[in-house]
Order: C-alpha cells, then structure tokens, then sequence
C-alpha cells in the first residue's frame, strides 16, 4: 500500500500535468490567432483562453496546497511551482492584453465615430482594473510565501525539541555511567585494601611459623 506522502506527490504531479496542458492550450490558441486572417472570432477565442487560464489557475493553486503537506519536499517543490506561476501570469497578461486589444477593434467597429477621449478613458478603467488583479496577486503570493514561513519554522521547532530530548536522554545516561564507574572504582579499591590485608597477614603467619622453626631446631641442637 503506497504512503500517504506518496499519494500527496502523485496529486501534485497530476496537477502539474494539467496545468502544463492547459498553458499549452493557451500558447496553441494564441498562436492561431496570431495566424488568422480574419479577426471577427478574436473575442470568442480569448474567452476560452480566459476560461482555460482560470482552470490553470485553480491547478497551481492545488499544488501551492499540495506542497504545503509536503514540508519535507518544499524547498524540492516550490521553485517549480514558482517557475510555473511565471509563466501562467505570462500567458495570463497576453490575453488580457489581447483581450483588450480585441474589445477596443469591436468597439471601433461598432461605431467608427467612438471619439479618442471615450476610448482611453475605457483602457484606463481596463488597466486600472489590471493593476488591481496584479496587486491582489502580489498579496496573495505575499500571504502563500508567509505561511509557508511559518510552517517550515514549526517543522524546524519540532526538530529541535527531538534534538533537545536526544541529548537530555543522553546526559541521563552518562549520569547513569558515571554513577556505575564509581561503584566499580569503590569496589576496586576495597579489592586492593583486602589484598594488602591478606598480604600483611601472611607476612606474619609467615613470620610466626619462621621463628617457630628456628625455636625448635634450637631446641632439639641444645637442649
């Protein structure tokens, strides 16, 4: 049975794979209107381009909250995950940008009197409206970046208070050891201090039996 971190790396890569086809499709479709000749279906194309960036979109999201159940792989996992916000925001400002290319043609077309004020008034609104989705983006990125902040810093706490057991665990043992070496240095020296007993007790057994020997052998030569 595979590990569930497995099963997390296999949604990632899956998410990965789709969002590759769908920049792909968008890069496809952008490069057929480049070579159309006629520009009256621009608007229904960039709509379904719009529609697959959203798609793509929500994919990097899952695998921004993929890699958040990863910590282990994070730092592995991210640049590629950056790497692909890069380009999706790419693909992303080239159809807003022909987007708003091919509204300002229709509205020409519509009506050819539009007047110059009216129409940069309207491409100011749209690239107010862009820097808004860019600066909603940015705080995005900004709140996603400070939460795997946190994250890998209460992995590393974790870590540190296992470190923290290991060597108290650790100093207990050596207590333990020098309490032992300390016994065995005790017994030791009252090993020693019997042995030098028993040694001064046979000097004088000896001793005793020595002159015993020689009382006798006197005895017996003189008596």
């Amino acid at each position: 049975m595979p590990e569930p971190q497995d099963l997390v790396s296999d949604l990632f890569y899956s998410y990965e794979e789709d969002l590759g086809r769908l920049v792909e499709g968008i890069k496809t479709k952008l490069t057929e209107l480049d070579d159309a000749a006629d520009r009256k279906g621009d608007t229904k194309k960039l709509d379904a381009c719009s529609k697959m960036a959203n798609e793509a979109e929500q994919c990097l999201k899952q695998m921004e909250m993929e890699v958040r159940t990863l910590p282990g792989k994070a730092p592995e996992l991210m640049p590629r995950v950056a790497d692909h916000r890069r380009a999706l925001e790419a693909v992303t400002r080239e159809v807003r940008t022909r987007k708003t290319e091919a509204q300002r043609r229709a509205l020409l077309d519509a009506d050819g009197n539009a007047s110059a004020a009216a129409l940069e008034q309207r491409q100011r609104m749209k690239d107010v409206e862009g820097r808004i989705r860019d600066g909603t983006k940015q705080v995005e990125e900004a709140q996603r970046l400070a939460l795997e902040t946190e994250q890998i810093g209460t992995g590393i706490m974790t870590d540190l208070h296992g470190q923290r057991e290991t060597i108290q665990r650790a100093r207990a043992n050596v207590r333990v050891m020098g309490s032992n070496l300390d016994d065995a240095r005790r017994r030791i020296n009252n090993m020693t201090s019997r042995m030098l007993q028993n040694k001064v007790i046979l000097y004088v057994v000896s001793g005793v039996l020595l002159l015993v020997i020689l009382w006798i052998l006197w005895v017996k030569l003189f008596g």
